[in-house]
């Protein structure tokens, strides 16, 4: 079904699981607070910002943060990472979830989501944003929940996939 210039909630999801989030519309961006994220038990970048990208392909955060979840699958894994961020290890390992806390939200992407498997490696679907502070949420993130922008209201909509 395709709806232009509005939507049908009901063909989404149970009212339940609906979550609705104030955001800010910085420089053309749809940008939120990002609480805190946490990869496994260790939490990265409190008080950062959250920007919404449905043209990046990946998830982009802080350099500190980033290289600090790519030492912790190396460390915790069994995995060794080149320069290029593959990881040589077996993708079906139960690593841990990736939470992005926005606007006290919890939003949860299991390792399925931003880990991809190429011949022998593994690839994380993250990245190092040039951008200070922000984490750039792209596909990785949005397609794991169902994204509604409202303009007028100045506010988003998110709905969990089933």
């Amino acid at each position: 079904m395709l709806i232009i210039d509005g939507y049908d909630i009901s063909k989404y999801a149970a009212e339940s699981q609906f979550t609705f989030l104030n955001v800010a519309n910085s420089d053309g961006f749809w940008e939120l607070d990002s609480d805190c994220v946490v990869f496994g038990q260790k939490s990265f970048a409190g008080g950062s910002k959250a920007r919404i990208s449905p043209g990046t392909s990946y998830i982009l955060g802080p350099i500190d943060a980033i290289s600090g979840i790519l030492k912790l699958l190396e460390a915790n894994y069994t995995c060794s990472a080149d320069n290029l961020g593959q990881l040589n290890c077996n993708c079906n390992e139960n690593y841990p979830d990736f939470v992005f806390q926005l606007s006290g939200v919890q939003f949860k992407i299991k390792s399925a989501g931003y880990l991809q498997k190429v011949d022998e490696y593994c690839h994380p679907t993250f990245g190092y944003s040039t951008v200070t502070n922000t984490w750039i949420l792209g596909d990785t993130f949005l397609r794991r929940f169902y994204t509604l922008y409202d303009k007028a209201k100045r506010s988003q909509l998110y709905i969990k996939l089933c």
